[in-house]
């Protein structure tokens, strides 16, 4: 398997984890799991892409900022909005890499 193909794996599962949680009412630790999967690694296993790797930041800091605000305050009212962020931000990284 190549470094793009297990990306989208790797973009494809957290897309699911994120939508999964947010149905149930993941806490910080579920989230913070999700934010491991998609940190950009160091390295020779960085996309050769540049923009791929930049859009897996995003994803990467929007997750975080969902992980932040359910650690702070989870029933704050913008937390519905960091949850489309990071869901979006992660199908975009998702679309890079299939183009």
């Amino acid at each position: 398997m190549n470094t793009t193909d297990r990306n989208i794996e790797i973009a494809e599962r957290a897309i699911e984890d994120l939508e999964l949680l947010r149905a149930n009412s993941g806490g910080p630790t579920e989230v913070a799991s999700i934010a491991q999967l998609v940190a950009v690694p160091s390295g020779n296993v960085l996309d050769s892409e540049k923009r791929n790797n930049d859009r897996r930041a995003e994803a990467w800091l929007a997750i975080c900022s969902v992980c932040v605000a359910l650690d702070k305050n989870p029933r704050r009212p913008e937390i519905h909005a960091l949850w489309d962020r990071a869901i979006g931000a992660t199908k975009h990284w998702r679309e890079g890499l299939q183009t």
